[in-house]
C-alpha cells in the first residue's frame, strides 16, 4: 500500500517536469526554411528612432537557405542602398553578418508564416563599436 501511495505522489512530478521539458524546446524551436524568402521591413526602430516609414522608404530582406541575404533599401529622395551577407540562426537569435564587417543580433519576438517581430540585442559597426543598443524590427513577407 505504501508503493503504491507513492508511486501515485510521483507521478504528477514526473508529469510537470516532462511537460515544462516540452515546453521550452518548442518556444526556441525556430527553423531556417520558416525565415527563408523576401521580407519587407514595415517598422525598423534603431535607438528610439524610426528608420523606415510607410510611403518614405522602404527595405526589404531577401533571406536565402544557403545562409545569405540581400538587403535592399531606397528613400523618398531616390537614394539606394544594396547590401549583401549572412546570417545565422540558433533557437530564437539570430545574427546577421553583413559584407560591410556590420553586425547585427535579434532576438525573434514572434514568427509566423507571413510576419516576424524582432527584438535588436545590438548593432555594431564595422570597427566592433556599438552602433545601437536598442531597438526593434517588423517584418512582412512577401
Amino acid at each position: 500500500m505504501k508503493k503504491l501511495l507513492l508511486i501515485l505522489l510521483c507521478l504528477p512530478l514526473l508529469l510537470t517536469n516532462c511537460k515544462k521539458e516540452e515546453e521550452n524546446s518548442t518556444n526556441n524551436n525556430i527553423s531556417t526554411p520558416s525565415m527563408v524568402g523576401v521580407w519587407k521591413a514595415t517598422s525598423l526602430i534603431l535607438d528610439g528612432e524610426q528608420m523606415v516609414y510607410e510611403g518614405l522608404t522602404t527595405l526589404y530582406f531577401h533571406v536565402r537557405s544557403d545562409m545569405t541575404f540581400s538587403q535592399y533599401a531606397d528613400a523618398i529622395d531616390g537614394s539606394y542602398q544594396y547590401q549583401d551577407g549572412t546570417w545565422e540562426l540558433s533557437g530564437s537569435s539570430l545574427e546577421i553578418n553583413f559584407d560591410t564587417q556590420e553586425y547585427v543580433h535579434y532576438n525573434i519576438n514572434s514568427l509566423t508564416s507571413t510576419t516576424a517581430s524582432l527584438i535588436l540585442v545590438e548593432y555594431l559597426n564595422d570597427s566592433g563599436s556599438v552602433l545601437h543598443s536598442s531597438g526593434s524590427c517588423n517584418l512582412v513577407k512577401q
